[in-house]
């Protein structure tokens, strides 16, 4: 995956050269890259989001109640027990473990659950649909569970929280709706989104470790281990328990099309969202490398995943009667 590729080669220059993006450098990324970043991936986020899909999607009311009960209350729970067991034997840091709670409060992914679930030949309209339902609802609802499972650990004031969230977030994203009335912002605009806004993440993910490796924080080998690991079992898991939840009676009635769309929409975490409100709420944080770290490793993982599975779905598409 390129995108990853490029996050480990910004990795590796923070490593080489931290003095290039720390904070108060030459070009100022904590203005720059956090401030103005950050508003910018919402602005396109909001003008690429195609709420009027909405309309046509409310009214498969059971199975957008249950995905997004799933993306906002099993997979939580599935994290936050995870991090209780990693911090219970010790297995990383307090922080990188808050990080594996904040990977799971995210929403699912926007594009990447829409193309696997079409790959598997599952529903892309229940995908997408949710997609933009789990994005819209977890500018409110991530910040809420993340201030309520790990705010007062890491200290994030809710007053404060929300004031940024307001700005940085919710404002870019009405804008950005305003833009997509004007034709030639969408058609000019429009198509800069995707490059752009992993052009600031790359930026995101370099400035956080040049902050990090410069004042001597480097990220201990254990930390990764067991991380990667962690990521590894809980999307597993997540997988797992969607899978068997939706082959009990209240759901047995669901085509196999929607169930496949769902277990992507279930498991998936989006790096596009989180990444910004991570750094939006824990911006000044020492340990700010080691919160974000699970979600980067969760994000290649579930691509590589989701693509094998998706043969495999495909295979069980042409079986089922459903």
């Amino acid at each position: 995956h390129k995108f990853a590729l490029c996050m480990l080669g910004c990795i590796g220059a923070a490593k080489l050269a931290p003095q290039l993006g720390v904070t108060g450098s030459f070009w100022h990324p904590e203005l720059t890259v956090q401030k103005y970043g950050v508003f910018g991936i919402f602005l396109l986020h909001g003008l690429v989001m195609p709420l009027g899909e909405l309309k046509d999607a409310v009214l498969a009311f059971r199975t957008n109640l249950l995905l997004q009960l799933y993306v906002f209350g099993v997979f939580p729970a599935l994290g936050v027990g995870l991090a209780a067991l990693l911090t219970h034997f010790g297995l990383c840091s307090p922080a990188a473990a808050a990080g594996v709670v904040m990977l799971s409060v995210l929403p699912t992914t926007i594009n990447a659950c829409v193309i696997l679930a079409e790959s598997a030949e599952g529903s892309s309209a229940t995908a997408t649909c949710n997609a933009i339902i789990s994005n819209l609802a977890g500018v409110v609802i991530t910040p809420a569970l993340v201030l309520l499972l790990v705010g007062e650990r890491l200290q994030v004031p809710l007053l404060q929280a929300v004031g940024k969230l307001a700005q940085q977030v919710l404002l870019p994203l009405f804008l950005g709706q305003l833009l997509q009335q004007s034709r030639t912002a969408k058609a000019t605009l429009g198509g800069l989104a995707k490059p752009a806004s992993e052009f600031v993440l790359l930026l995101f993910v370099f400035t956080t470790f040049c902050n990090t490796f410069s004042q001597g924080l480097g990220i201990p080998a254990s930390d990764v281990t067991s991380l990667f690991g962690a990521t590894v079992a809980l999307h597993a898991a997540a997988i797992a328990l969607y899978w068997f939840i939706t082959a009990t009676p209240p759901f047995r009635s669901f085509p196999h099309k929607k169930r496949v769309a769902g277990l992507y929409v279930g498991s998936q975490k989006t790096l596009a969202f989180g990444l910004p409100i991570i750094q939006t709420l824990f911006q000044g944080s020492p340990d700010l490398a080691l919160t974000t770290l699970p979600l980067m490793l969760y994000h290649p993982l579930q691509m590589v995943l989701g693509s094998v599975l998706a043969p495999l779905l495909r295979e069980e598409n042409a079986r089922s009667p459903r």
